[in-house]
């Protein structure tokens, strides 16, 4: 949205949002406004979140009057007062292709509005060619109106060089120990088999004892029963939610290694951050993994903790380049941004 902002000063951009946020990144456009649209404070959650996606924020949206509309997802009611005059993301098929890692009622609703936007829309937008075949295969009438945008990494994490207090003071947080450190940041959802990864990990750190494994994101006290559970506390470091500059020092100064043993993705980031920076990768042999990154890492079956635990063998065998590996042009930073701006600018 940045790029379009910025690229079109023209046009006038209301970002409709259920709470405020910080607008910092677009100081210097004068050009949009924010439409708060809260999310209510109900007692029984899953009704509010019916209400609102089916019925406020809809209305909300129609009550704006746009003339055209992005819609950065798919689990609201896209307003048939925008019908042909909209594009929507489907990120992936999670909710298709996993569905044992999700409740029935999340399930069923994601898959109605599925059903419903998907003849709304001019466009709808995905971040990977695997992406794009899951939901033709779903979906085979939408062969021709499905785009794709890769992700691009964020540039500032091959490019920014931390000072040597700043790394300590990291090293000191998470590190202390000195340990050799494999690093997870893919979040906590089911399809990310957390699970396996610790099983696999604790059978690994056994007979290798002088490895870490931190892990980045969201903790909703799930994780760190499973730690407890494997007995592993000395040997993982739960990180938290992390800003950008913690992160990218994770990244290029502390970790030796990256794994990622998702069930399923709509792209994986982490697996393309992991590259940009030159460190031994362990991934999913999940279809776009490889679409991603073809040779570059190694690759494990998901579903098997033994296949985790031989990679992670093979991952500690591996050192860290020097040689940066090369990024395929479409995910290099601004390219998806670029093709975003061109769609738009063509429907505008």
């Amino acid at each position: 949205m940045r790029r379009l902002i910025y690229q079109f000063p023209q046009h006038h951009f209301l970002l409709v949002t259920p709470e405020n946020f910080s607008t910092d990144f677009l100081e210097k456009a004068n050009n949009f406004e924010l439409v708060l649209c809260p999310f209510p404070n109900w007692r029984w959650s899953k009704l509010a979140k019916l209400y609102y996606h089916l019925i406020k924020y809809p209305a909300c949206l129609k009550k704006q009057k746009g003339d055209f509309f992005i819609a950065s997802y798919y689990d609201f009611l896209i307003p048939l007062f925008y019908r042909s005059r909209s594009v929507h993301f489907v990120y992936d098929l999670c909710y298709w292709k996993v569905p044992d890692c999700y409740s029935w009622f999340s399930r069923t609703f994601h898959k109605f509005l599925f059903y419903c936007n998907k003849n709304r829309s001019l466009k709808i937008l995905t971040i990977s060619e695997s992406s794009k075949k899951d939901i033709i295969q779903f979906y085979p009438e939408l062969d021709g109106k499905i785009m794709v945008i890769p992700c691009s990494f964020e540039s500032e994490w091959q490019n920014s060089i931390y000072s040597e207090e700043f790394i300590g003071i990291m090293r000191k947080r998470f590190n202390p120990d000195n340990k050799k450190v494999l690093l997870y940041t893919g979040g906590i959802d089911p399809r990310k088999n957390i699970q396996r990864m610790l099983i696999a990990f604790t059978k690994f750190v056994e007979k290798n004892p002088n490895y870490l494994l931190i892990i980045t994101g969201k903790n909703n006290g799930e994780l760190n029963q499973l730690i407890d559970q494997y007995k592993i506390q000395d040997s993982v470091a739960v990180a938290g939610y992390l800003e950008k500059d913690d992160l990218g020092c994770l990244y290029k100064n502390i970790a030796n290694f990256v794994l990622t043993v998702s069930l399923y993705e709509g792209f994986g980031l982490t697996n393309l951050e992991a590259k940009a920076v030159g460190l031994p990768l362990l991934s999913s042999n999940i279809p776009v993994f490889k679409e991603i990154m073809r040779d570059y890492p190694i690759y494990c079956d998901p579903y098997s903790v033994e296949s985790i635990v031989q990679g992670l063998k093979l991952l500690s065998q591996q050192e860290l380049t020097t040689t940066i590996a090369e990024i395929d042009e479409r995910y290099k930073p601004g390219v998806s941004e670029e093709q975003f701006a061109k769609l738009i600018e063509h429907y505008l």
